[in-house]
C-alpha cells in the first residue's frame, strides 16, 4: 500500500518539475500538458493534505488551522504576481517552481533524518 506521505512527496516534485519544465518555453502543446499534469497534482495535493490533517488536527480546531495554512500559500500567489512583471512569464513559473520545491524540501529532508534514525 502506497503511503500518504510517499503521494505527496511525488505530488510535489512532479508539480515542481512541471512548472520549471514550463518555465523553458517549450512548444504551446508541451506547457498545455504540463499544466494539465501540474493540475492533476493539485487535485491529488489537496485531498491529501486534508486526510492529513483529518488525521492530525483535531475537529474543534481544523477550520482554524485549515485557515492559517491558507495564509502562507495566498502570500506565495501574491509575490509572483508582484514579481511577474520584473520577471516576466518564464520568470514566474521558475520562482512558482521554486516555491513548491521548498516545500518539497521541507517535507523530504525530515523523512529522510527520521529513516536513517531507526
Amino acid at each position: 500500500r502506497i503511503k500518504l506521505s510517499q503521494v505527496i512527496t511525488a505530488v510535489l516534485a512532479i508539480s515542481s518539475l512541471c512548472l520549471l519544465l514550463a518555465s523553458m518555453r517549450p512548444a504551446p502543446w508541451a506547457v498545455f500538458w504540463l499544466f494539465v499534469v501540474f493540475e492533476g497534482c493539485c487535485g491529488i495535493y489537496f485531498p491529501a493534505m486534508a486526510s492529513l490533517r483529518a488525521q492530525f488536527v483535531p475537529d474543534d480546531v481544523r477550520a482554524s488551522v485549515s485557515s492559517m495554512l491558507r495564509v502562507p500559500l495566498n502570500v506565495c500567489v501574491a509575490f509572483v504576481l508582484l514579481m511577474s512583471p520584473t520577471v516576466g512569464s518564464t520568470g514566474a513559473l521558475a520562482l512558482s517552481s521554486a516555491l513548491v520545491f521548498v516545500p518539497l524540501m521541507g517535507w523530504v529532508l525530515p523523512i529522510m533524518h527520521f529513516q536513517r534514525a531507526k
